[in-house]
Order: structure tokens, then C-alpha cells, then sequence
């Protein structure tokens, strides 16, 4: 619409700005029609044709590259750098509040393409995290005594964000992986699949039942929760006999193939070859 209003007037006055020039206008005044038609008359003082470059020196705007470079900067959590570049900005006298206004509709424009099956080199959850840091610092402009502040600020706490996510993940992988190493522990030496007699005993078994529990998930999480509320009570002739307490749950570990997958983990676990009963017991 402002667009549109713009190009009206420069019909009207009969003068020649290239539509580059009159979308930069646009951007920079946050739509606002007196802005826009307020810069319109300053540069339509300039003589012959009004283009990007003319519009960009007049409103000191950065250019497209140092804002390509900042974005990139930004992303990839360089605080030293990026301040460095928006401290060039001010001694040069760019508008910051336009810098960051073509900052945003870069990142815009690069979201849209990631949505779109294009590789920007940054993902989704990225390019998310950096348009709401920056759309907040614009927010902050408004009443910021310093230009530039809300901007170097979201730059320093973006990067100081993604660092605490980063050590944060890598504490939690390192838990994941000791819990994982736990487990194996726990889990006895696999042994000879050939070797069947004698090695699995109630005492070995009893000890290790939550790693038959835990081993069963993958194959189905209803059957492990299941065995979390049953027993073994023996271990003799090559079958092992689990002790359920409800009748439904009984039901659920006879079915077969679920009785042939018990059997199949045990053989892993222990190295022995062996069936599998289930009986009803009293609570």
C-alpha cells in the first residue's frame, strides 16, 4: 500500500525513481507514509534519475554486503566480530535502525528458503532464534538512549545463549552416555550361544531383571511395563518360569511371539538357549 501510495506521487510530480529506490524508502521508515514522503521530496531535489545508491546515501544505509556479513557473523555466535562491524556502522554514520531492518528481511528471506527445501547452511531452529533476538532488539530501539545498544546487546547475549545451550547439551550427552555404560556393566558377558547348560541361574537372572526389562523396550514398551509388575520364580531344565500377578498380564506375556522374543533377549543376555513359561500367581 505505501508502495503504491509512493509510486502515485512520483507519477503525479513527474519524476524518474527506480522501484529499488522506492522499496528502500519503505523499509526504512517502518510504514510510515509521512516518512516516506517526507525522504521522497529530499531526494527528488536530486537531478536526472533517483536510484538505490542515491536513496542508500541519503539515508547513510549500510550496504547489502556488510549486512550479508553481519547476519553470517551473527549466526555463527562471533560477537568480536559482528560488534566490530556495527561499530564501523556508527563512525560511519549508517542508520543502525535500518541496518537492522535489512538484517531481519535477510534472515527473512533465508527461513523462507530453508522451509522450502533450499540449504542456507543454517537451520530452521537457527534462523528462528536469531529473528526473535534481533526482532527484540528492534523493539528496544525505541527507547534506547544509544542507537546501536539493543543491537551489540542481542548480539553478545545470542552468543552467550547458544554457548550455555551448547554446554548444557554436551552435560547431557556426557549423562547419557555413562547411563549407558552403567548399563552395560550391569549386563552380564554374552558367552558361547553353544555353551547352554547351567549358566543362567533364579540368583543371576533375579539380579539382572531390570536389564531384561530395559532390553525389551525396543521390541515393545507395554511388555516391558508389564514385566516390571511380574517375577522370575525358577530357572531349571532350560526353562525360566516368570510369575505374573494379574490375570490380563498373564495373558499379555503367554502370547507367543511375545514369549519368543523373552527368550530370544534372554539368550543374548545370558548366552543360553531356553523357553519361557508364565504362571499366575497370588499378590
Amino acid at each position: 500500500e505505501l508502495m503504491h501510495s509512493l509510486k502515485r506521487i512520483v507519477k503525479a510530480e513527474k519524476l524518474s525513481v527506480d522501484d529499488a529506490a522506492l522499496t528502500l524508502i519503505t523499509q526504512s521508515v517502518d510504514g510510515s507514509f509521512r516518512d516516506a514522503v517526507k525522504i521522497l521530496e529530499q531526494v527528488s531535489f536530486h537531478k536526472g534519475n533517483i536510484d538505490e545508491k542515491i536513496v542508500r546515501s541519503y539515508l547513510s544505509l549500510a550496504t547489502e554486503q556488510s549486512v550479508a556479513e553481519f547476519v553470517s557473523l551473527f549466526l555463527a555466535k562471533k560477537p568480536k566480530e559482528a560488534l566490530g562491524l556495527v561499530d564501523e556502522l556508527n563512525k560511519s554514520g549508517s542508520d543502525i535502525k535500518s541496518f537492522l531492518v535489512m538484517a531481519l528481511k535477510e534472515l527473512h528471506t533465508m527461513l523462507v528458503g530453508v522451509v522450502q527445501g533450499n540449504d542456507v547452511g543454517w537451520t530452521v531452529r537457527d534462523l528462528q532464534a536469531a529473528i526473535k533476538a534481533l526482532s527484540a532488539a528492534y523493539g528496544e530501539m525505541r527507547t534506547s538512549p544509544i542507537a546501536s545498544l539493543p543491537l551489540e546487546l542481542a548480539v553478545v547475549e545470542y552468543s552467550e545463549e547458544v554457548s550455555s545451550i551448547k554446554y548444557q547439551v554436551s552435560r547431557e550427552e556426557k549423562r547419557k552416555e555413562d547411563m549407558v555404560q552403567s548399563q552395560k556393566d550391569r549386563i552380564p558377558e554374552r558367552v558361547d550361544d553353544h555353551k547352554t547348560l547351567g549358566l543362567l541361574t533364579l540368583e543371576k537372572l533375579t539380579e539382572h531383571w531390570r536389564d531384561v526389562i530395559e532390553s525389551m523396550k525396543p521390541f515393545n514398551h507395554s511388555v516391558a511395563g508389564v514385566l516390571r509388575s511380574a517375577r522370575p520364580v525358577t530357572v531349571k531344565d532350560g526353562i525360566v518360569t516368570i510369575e505374573a500377578f494379574y490375570k490380563f498380564h498373564q495373558e499379555k506375556l503367554s502370547e507367543a511371539k511375545t514369549r519368543e522374543a523373552l527368550a530370544e533377549m534372554l539368550k543374548k543376555l545370558f548366552g543360553e538357549k531356553i523357553k519361557v513359561e508364565i504362571t499366575l500367581g497370588k499378590k
